[in-house]
């Protein structure tokens, strides 16, 4: 089955049986995402627009847009800013 996705959003996809996940390029070729030889829950980021799932069954959920290699998601510890904690929860003994 073919599933439209949005490149670079993370997906979860849940099969019933071994399953393969190919990523449509525009040259009309395939390239392999992800090969799964048990049925369960497992996650993917989407290279392209759409992908080509060997389980008819199989339920393919967008869970979020993952944060680029080296930036925080949200409100995170970026480059250059102190990280001391703001609430320590312990204090240092004197």
């Amino acid at each position: 089955m073919k599933v439209n996705t949005i490149p670079g959003a993370s997906y979860a996809l849940t099969c019933t049986a071994a399953c393969t996940i190919h990523a449509l390029l525009s040259d009309a070729s395939s390239l392999v995402i992800l090969e799964t030889e048990n049925p369960g829950q497992y996650f993917f980021i989407a290279p392209t627009d759409t992908i080509e799932v060997s389980d008819e069954h199989a339920l393919v959920t967008q869970t979020f847009k993952a944060a680029a290699p080296g930036l925080s998601a949200r409100s995170g510890i970026r480059p250059g800013v102190n990280a001391d904690l703001k609430n320590p929860t312990v204090e240092k003994a004197v």
